[in-house]
Parts: structure tokens; sequence; C-alpha cells
């Protein structure tokens, strides 16, 4: 509410003040007229003697009073000249304080202006990191949806396989069971062969079309098997494809690790910001120790995350966390020194406010002088004429003058130091600038590595399901190998089984025959689950030789 009345009364007083000087200009210059014209008026008076009679009588009454008016005059003219110096000292201490706190307000201006640009400059930068972590995070999605559904497709393949081996196996036991009972029927029709040849013959030929079927039962067993190792290929084929899937997330492994490298070289260039700082603030001491420390600080702590982010996941979490509590360390710091240049312009308003009420203090005495100045150099005219002494007025001219001279160079002098308190404050708040930027970057860096080392676990957990899955597979594939090596030692088993009947057969011999057969019969038995599959390798050369034996 003092402002504008202080504004006021600071446009009035310069326009006041050169009227007192020029008054006193001229009244320094007048004595010096009436003191070169005072011989010139003084000629005339031996010609007049009337005059001279008139004045004659007056001359001893002035003479006594001319002294006592020269000391009240010479008395005011101290106090008038002490008082101009103080209101003098006043009016340029409450100018140089209305320039301070303009600037002040100018530079205020201009950092909001310049911090509401930053933030609006980060938020866009936070809106495009977000996006694209959210794509990032979208595609790799997709890519296991993909895999997954891949993997259950394949699964349900192998499973249909198993289900037609399984079929093929039950169907070949049936066949395999109808054949020993055509072959017990067979040797009873040996034993009665007078009795039953007709009924040995049918037989035979029924026994000839179910080998047809079983050739043809071979046939595709054969086919099964040849689907079987297309099958292998094919599950050959997924291994190769699950390992382009580990080499590509490898290379996002790889590119995780490049992230990191960029996020680490980030840091070192806040680092290196943080020296230059250092260097250009070399004036302050303090400010550098601390700063220093902060940067050792962060060295320390990026080297720590480097190595343990290397080592293992948990103690990159370790890391981070110490990395939070020194940036909350920085802000508690950077929010102490704040509120100390808070409180140091809070002060500094009150100081302001004080000398402006002291400058309209100030300027109101110097209206009151200035007055007092004009009614006394109106008075030193009309006495100019009646004083001789002209000299002493010379010299109290000078005097003022000198005075003047003086309080121009305080002036001076003030507005010097004025100038050097506003660049200290400029550069104190450059510097808090530069810490709250150092300390966003901080927290941007350690956002990242956050983010990483989230990204970073989510590979790993892939990579580990990946490679069980592989673990299964291979598994599977292995005990695919053994049941298939398992099913071709039965088939050379019972082709040497086979082999032994057809050579029973040819010889003729009823009882080694059927002894033979109830040996073959035992040994199907024993193995029921296995005949099925020895008929896969038997050639159908050899089954036909064998029934022409037999006929």
């Amino acid at each position: 509410m003092q402002t504008p009345k202080t504004r006021a009364v600071t446009l009035e007083v310069p326009q006041r003040t050169p009227k007192t000087a020029r008054q006193l200009k001229t009244s320094g210059v007048e004595p010096e007229n009436s003191s070169t014209q005072s011989p010139v008026t003084r000629t005339p008076k031996p010609r007049s003697p009337k005059v001279s009679e008139r004045r004659s009588p007056r001359t001893p009454t002035s003479e006594k009073k001319r002294p006592g008016r020269v000391a009240e005059l010479e008395t005011q003219l101290a106090n008038l000249q002490e008082e101009l110096k103080k209101a003098k000292d006043q009016l340029s201490q409450s100018e140089a304080s209305k320039k301070r706190a303009n600037e002040d307000a100018d530079v205020a201006k201009k950092e909001l202006a310049d911090m509401s640009e930053k933030l609006q400059d980060s938020q866009q930068q936070l809106d495009e990191i977000s996006a694209s972590e959210e794509s990032r995070l979208q595609e790799l999605r997709k890519i296991s949806q993909d895999r997954d559904r891949a993997w259950e497709s394949e699964l349900e393949a192998v499973q249909k396989h198993h289900s037609m081996d399984s079929a093929a196996l039950a169907s070949a036991m049936n066949e395999i069971q109808k054949l020993k009972i055509q072959l017990e029927k067979l040797s009873e029709s040996e034993a009665n062969q007078a009795k039953y040849a007709e009924s040995a013959h049918n037989d035979l030929l029924a026994l000839r079309l179910e080998l047809s079927e079983t050739l043809a039962v071979v046939e595709e067993l054969k086919n099964q098997l040849n689907d079987s190792k297309d099958a292998e290929a094919k599950a050959l084929e997924i291994v190769s494809q699950t390992q382009e899937q580990l080499e590509t997330v490898k290379s996002t492994e790889e590119a995780l690790r490049s992230e990191k490298v960029k996020a680490m070289e980030a840091c070192d260039s806040l680092t290196m910001e943080l020296e230059k700082l250092k260097a250009e603030c070399h004036g302050d001491a303090q400010v550098d120790d601390e700063e220093e420390s902060e940067v050792a600080k962060l060295r320390l702590a990026l080297e720590g995350a480097e190595k343990r982010y290397q080592e293992e996941y948990i103690q990159t979490t370790l890391q981070i966390r110490s990395a939070y509590e020194l940036v909350e360390q920085s802000r508690s710091e950077s929010c102490e020194k704040v509120q100390i240049l808070e409180a140091n312009l809070e002060k500094s308003k009150t100081e302001l406010e004080d000398l402006k009420v002291k400058l309209i203090e100030k300027e109101e005495k110097l209206q009151n002088v200035s007055e007092e100045n004009k009614n006394l150099n109106e008075k030193l005219k009309l006495t100019t004429d009646e004083n001789k002494n002209t000299e002493d007025d010379n010299a109290d001219v000078v005097e003022l003058k000198r005075l003047e001279a003086d309080l121009e160079d305080l002036k001076r002098v003030m507005s010097e130091k004025e100038t050097e308190l506003k660049n200290i404050t400029e550069e104190n708040k450059r510097l808090m600038m530069e810490k709250d930027q150092v300390a966003e970057g901080e927290k941007e860096a350690v956002m990242k590595l956050g983010y990483l080392t989230e990204e970073a676990e989510k590979s790993g957990r892939k990579v580990l399901r990946v490679t069980e899955q592989l673990d299964l597979a291979q598994a599977a594939n292995a005990e695919m190998e053994a049941e298939l090596r398992r099913l071709k030692v039965q088939s050379d088993q019972w082709r040497k089984a086979a082999e032994a009947a057809a050579a029973m057969l040819s010889g003729g011999n009823n009882g080694k025959f059927v002894e033979r057969t109830g040996s073959l019969d035992s040994h199907t038995i024993e193995k029921p689950e296995v005949i099925s599959t020895h008929f896969a390798d038997l050639d159908r050369d050899q089954l036909r030789g064998c029934l022409l034996e037999v006929e």
C-alpha cells in the first residue's frame, strides 16, 4: 500500500532538486556580481552629498546588525547543508533499493518463464518415454502369445500322433490274437490231416487272405514310421526355431544392455556438466566442496550399480535403493539451501520496506529543506546589496558544490554495490536451478535403471521358460528314440522267430512243429504288445515264401 506513494514522491523529488541547485548557483553568481558592481555603485556616492548625509546616520546600526545576521545565516546554512547531505544520502539509498526491487522482480519473472518452459519440455519427454514403453510391452506380449500358440499347436500334433500310434498298436494286438487262434487251428488240422484236409485247405486260403491283410497292415505301419520320422524332423525344426527365438532373446538382452550403457553415458555426461559447473563456480569454496562430494557419491553409486548389475539382479535393487537415498539427500540439501535463500529474500524485502518508509520521511524533510533554502536564497539576494563580506558567501557556495560532488560519489558507490549484490543473487539462483536440473537427471537415470532391471528380469524369465520347454522337448524326443530302438530290436527277434517257423513247416515234422509252434505261442504271449511292430520290418517276399512252403 505504500509503494505508489513512494513512487509519486520519488518522481517529484528530481524535479525540485535542480531548482535548488539553480537557485544556489544564482545565489553564488549574484554575490560575485554584487561584489563586482559594488565599486561602481559606490563611485557616485560622493557626488551626491544628500544621499551620503541621509545614509551616514544609519551606518552604525546596520554595522551592528549585520554580524548577527551573518552568524545566524551561517549556522542555518551549516544545518541546512547537513540536512541536505542526510536527505541526499537517504534519497540515493531509496532509489537504489527501488531499482534493486524492480530488477529482482524482472529476474523473478524471467526465471518463472524459463521454469514453465522447462516443465513443459520435461512433460513432453515423459509422455514420449511412456508411449515407447507401452508399445514395447505390447510387442513383447504379442510375441509371447504367438509363441504360446505355436507350442500348444505342436503339443496337440504330438498328442494326435501318440493317439494314432496307440490305435495302431491295439489293432495289431487284435490281429496277433487272431493269428494265434488260427495257428492253434492249424495245429489241430495237421494232427488230423486225413480227416480235415479240406478244412485245412480252406483255413490256408483264409490265412492267405489274412496274410494279405497283415501285409497291408505292415505297409500302414511303415507309413506310420515314416510319419513318425517326419514328426521327428518337424520336432527338430521346432528346436531350431526355439534356438532362433533364444538368439532373438539374446539380441534383446544385448539391446537392453546397450540401453543401460547409454543411460550410464548420460549419467557420465551429467557428472561432466557438474564438473563444468564446479569450474565456473570456483569462487564459492563451500558450494564447490558440497558439489564435489555429491559428484563423488554419484560416481561411487554408479560404479557400484554397474558391478552389481553384472553380478546379480537382487543387488541391483539394493543399488537402486541406495541411489534413491542419495537423491533424497540431495533433495534435502537443496531444500535447505532454498529455505536459506528464501529467508534472506524475506529479510531483504523487510529492509526494502523500511528503506521505503525512511525514503518517504526523508523526502518530506527534503521538501521542507528545499523550501527553507528558497527562503534563505531570497533573503541572501536581499542582503547581498547590504553585505560587504561576500567572500564568506562564496566559500559557502563552494562548500555546497563540494558536498554535492561527495553525494554523487556516494551514489555511484551505492549503485556499484547494488550491481554486485544483483550479480551474486543471480549466480545463486542459477546454481540452484542447475542443482535442480542435476537432481532431475539423477531421478531419470534411476528410473531408467529400474526399467532396465525389470526388462532384464523379464527376459531372463522368458529365457528360463524357453530352456525348460526345450529340455522337455528333448526329453520327449529321447523317449521316442528309445521306443523306436526297442521296437527295432523286437522286430529283429520276431523276424528270427518267423524264419524258424518257416523252417519247421518245410521239414514236415508234426510233433516238432507242434512243439515249436507252442514255443512260438509262448514267446508271443510273453510279449503281445510288440508283435504288431515286428511285422513292420518283414518283407513281402519272405512272407510269401513261408506260405508256399506251408502249402
